[in-house]
């Protein structure tokens, strides 16, 4: 595993990381953190009679070194500061708590990660969720400028990678949109790109707000109670096949292992509607592809499993939904008994 923290790098963070080589600090501010340190400047590339050739190179204002390859007029510097500027302005109305900062490459690849305060929004139906928020850049020209949120802190070249992969997977485009509930956008260094810089902290800023609702939302789930039977019923109408008239083979054994899972998976006692969203979270982030781990998080972070554990929580969030849905899967279940009768 490639950490790349090389001559002129530093990751600092609230805790050491796997790779051994985090400057530990109790508190970490944008003022005052290893980006605010230092920072790029776009320098004309001259050939040697002296006449400037129409590129530019990225050049540290703290040390004798240039970052990455020449870059046309199209390119769009982000600098550091343009960047954590963006980072303030996007966080500034959430509790929040920075995790990790750093630059990995010889400084070609910075981040910056932070977790919501938990005391505020994150601890609800007596969980704790560890998710965070990662900022990332380039001036290497490796990366565009990304946020995701995801349950990996960017402590290194690797994780900064795995997120840069979660973001490109879940967000087709590249000119900065997304949707309104999601904190995960991504941007090319085009020519105007810092312009769009304060669109994009907008966005953020009311994604966080919406993820607070979301939250909100897990803390009415618990309040609603559900026992194994009402759940095994739950789990059977969200899974059986649109064209199903009984429980499959395939579906049973699903079933089987998400109702195990809402009376024992971690934090859940097969008490209420949390459990059973927890428990269809944890069967469709861990276990529901039976192949390789990077394809199991393929899935759970972008794909069929990230689109399942989507849908149950809009089931559960329409009663008129749940309902129907518990309808079907006491119909489907009614119909494979009778078929052994």
């Amino acid at each position: 595993m490639a950490h790349n923290i090389n001559q002129y790098d530093l990751q600092e963070g609230i805790a050491q990381a796997w790779h051994g080589l985090t400057k530990v600090r109790p508190v970490i501010t944008l003022n005052d953190c290893w980006l605010a340190q230092w920072d790029v400047v776009r320098t004309p590339l001259q050939v040697v009679d002296g006449k400037t050739i129409p590129f530019d190179l990225l050049y540290c204002n703290d040390v004798d070194r240039f970052i990455g390859k020449p870059i046309g007029p199209s390119y769009g510097v982000i600098d550091n500061k343009a960047f954590l500027r963006m980072i303030r302005e996007a966080t500034a109305g959430a509790p929040h708590k920075i995790q990790s900062v750093g630059s990995v490459r010889n400084r070609g690849r910075v981040f910056v990660t932070l977790k919501l305060d938990q005391d505020h929004i994150r601890k609800c139906a007596k969980r704790e969720f560890q998710d965070y928020i990662t900022f990332g850049n380039s001036h290497d020209q490796s990366s565009e400028l990304f946020v995701v949120n995801t349950n990996i802190c960017t402590v290194c070249d690797n994780t900064f990678s795995m997120n840069l992969s979660i973001v490109r997977g879940q967000v087709e485009n590249d000119d900065g949109d997304m949707e309104d509930d999601s904190v995960d956008c991504r941007l090319r260094h085009s020519k105007h790109a810092v312009t769009r810089l304060p669109d994009i902290a907008k966005m953020i800023d009311k994604a966080i707000g919406v993820r607070a609702e979301f939250y909100k939302a897990l803390e009415s789930f618990a309040a609603v109670k559900c026992d194994e039977k009402k759940a095994e019923r739950i789990f059977i109408g969200f899974e059986a096949s649109d064209d199903a008239k009984a429980v499959s083979t395939t579906t049973h054994n699903r079933v089987g292992e998400l109702v195990t899972l809402f009376k024992r998976g971690k934090g859940n006692r097969g008490e209420n509607m949390s459990d059973v969203f927890q428990a269809t979270t944890d069967y469709y982030t861990h276990s529901h592809t039976r192949k390789s781990l990077q394809k199991q998080f393929e899935s759970s972070e972008y794909g069929s499993g990230a689109s399942a554990k989507r849908q149950m929580f809009d089931t559960l969030s329409d009663d008129n939904r749940l309902e129907k849905t518990i309808k079907r899967g006491e119909m489907l279940l009614k119909n494979s008994t009778e078929a052994f009768v």
